[in-house]
């Protein structure tokens, strides 16, 4: 190989910038968390996202209907599954005297309810708000319907189109989402 051919390449290695990575966190339920029958078992189904989300860069809403991926700005895991890991937690922190668990469950146990979600919504806009939008069933023991939700969530920012604010702002939309299911589980 060229000498010049290896110093193009090693310089444009160099010249490129590092990801970023960010997760998603469980927040403090809002006070007060909802009851439910002391040994209850709930599980939640996988929480399924749009393909435009099934990726590892941050996805931001720019203008009209385009969408940008952030190159440098990533989840630090599969979007999919940080969605479904941190509902769990927002659940069990909001739902008191139950366990929320993933399912399928592997034990012997038959959950008195299970959650199925749909992600519409999962981003920034350029104007400054994370936007989750999801759709949300509870069935009963025997997988039949009981209640149907949408939930709708639009957490200003302080400084538009920020990673770091994003997940925060994306975290906290995940903790309402886990209170409207909780309130429903309550019924």
């Amino acid at each position: 190989m060229s000498s010049l051919a290896v110093l193009l390449l090693v310089s444009g290695c160099a010249g490129s910038e590092p990801s970023r990575l960010y997760t998603l966190t469980a927040a403090p339920p809002r006070p007060p968390a909802v009851a439910a029958k002391p040994g209850r078992v709930i599980g939640l189904e996988g929480v399924a996202v749009p393909d435009h989300l099934r990726r590892p860069e941050i996805v931001v809403r720019t203008t009209g209907n385009r969408l940008t991926a952030l190159e440098y700005d990533r989840w630090g895991g599969t979007l999919e599954l940080m969605i479904n890991q941190t509902l769990l937690r927002n659940l069990n922190a909001t739902v008191e005297g139950a366990e929320v668990l993933q399912m399928p469950i592997r034990m012997e146990l038959t959950p008195s309810n299970t959650v199925e979600v749909d992600i519409d919504r999962f981003d920034a806009e350029e104007a400054g708000q994370a936007v989750l939008e999801a759709r949300w069933r509870i069935l009963d023991s025997d997988s039949r319907p009981l209640r149907f939700g949408r939930t709708v969530v639009r957490n200003p920012m302080a400084t538009p189109l920020d990673p770091d604010q994003i997940a925060a702002a994306l975290s906290l939309a995940l903790r309402d989402l886990a209170g409207d299911i909780g309130a429903s589980l309550a019924k």
